[in-house]
């Protein structure tokens, strides 16, 4: 899926595009099930906002930037 040109945050009405985001952020937060979201649930919610920080937090440069890898869209 190609990045849609937009931001994407909580309420996001684009099924297609919360799953793709889901499945992305398991591949790269790791097998904690603590950090897994349901790629089935199209739901954009506090959970998945939540690892969208964590995955953020995780992703920055030492100047605070977001490295290539957080804006990257296709895996």
């Amino acid at each position: 899926m190609k990045y849609p040109g937009r931001i994407i945050k909580v309420g996001e009405k684009d099924a297609g595009i919360v799953k793709a985001l889901k499945l992305r952020l398991n591949e790269t937060l790791g097998s904690d099930p603590a950090l897994r979201l349901d790629p089935d649930d199209a739901n954009y919610g506090p959970k998945m906002k939540q690892m969208v920080k964590l995955f953020q937090a995780r992703n920055v440069d030492a100047a605070g930037r977001l490295s290539s890898r957080t804006v990257r869209w296709d895996p």
